[in-house]
């Protein structure tokens, strides 16, 4: 006996390769009439980084280019979709 597939977790890199992925999950999802859900993990970086960042970029610009990159990688996606 089978189950249908409800929900797809589509985790990317946002590489070139996760494309192909991304049309796996799409077929599937077609296929089951499944939600799919997106997944990119942005890490923050080690508390040493931002230090060795800091003596070029003071704390507030670092935070303001950190929110713009995931701003960018948001509507990379919505693009993407």
């Amino acid at each position: 006996m089978t189950q249908d597939i409800k929900r797809i977790l589509y985790a990317t890199d946002l590489s070139e390769n996760s494309v192909h992925a991304f049309g796996y999950a799409i077929n599937l999802a077609n296929k089951f009439d499944a939600e799919i859900t997106i997944l990119h993990v942005i890490d923050r970086m080690m508390d040493i980084s931002v230090n060795m960042v800091g003596v070029y970029v003071n704390e507030k610009e670092f935070e303001g280019n950190f929110q713009k990159g995931i701003t960018h990688i948001t509507e990379e996606i919505n693009n993407r979709l």
